[in-house]
């Protein structure tokens, strides 16, 4: 499948769309440093249209690869256990409480702004409502 090539407004209305920042990790990033990511992989039936397409740095987008976002997050939220169970530094390093683990669910940037847009209007909508 040969993929959509965006044009540097397309991929700026992306970017502006996000904050200017990762859409996984939230980190800011800077035009020429981003990467599209598709939320559905392509691999996977995902769309190669701008609504399926995010901004990512190159780190998310590399870890991402082909996984679904809840697939990337389910790595992510394994990660202190396979650190435990793999790296002597890092069993020291929580024995010495230099480490603080967080046994949280990922939220992802996107995720997070979604909410706050979706929590504004129904804040907006309660100002305007008229009391009757």
């Amino acid at each position: 499948m040969s993929r959509h090539k965006l044009s540097r407004d397309e991929r700026k209305a992306i970017w502006n769309a996000m904050n200017r920042r990762c859409a996984y990790c939230g980190e800011r990033i800077e035009l020429e440093n981003m990467c599209i990511d598709h939320v559905r992989p392509l691999a996977l039936g995902g769309r190669d249209t701008p609504d399926n397409m995010v901004c990512a740095c190159w780190h998310c987008n590399q870890h991402k690869a082909n996984k679904t976002v809840e697939e990337f997050r389910s790595e992510l939220q394994r990660g202190p256990v396979m650190l435990f169970r793999e790296s002597c530094t890092y069993r020291t390093m929580l024995r010495y409480n230099q480490v603080n683990e967080t046994r949280r669910r990922i939220v992802f940037y996107f995720e997070k702004k979604d909410r706050e847009r979706h929590v504004s209007k129904q804040q907006r909508k309660r100002r305007h409502r008229p009391y009757f």
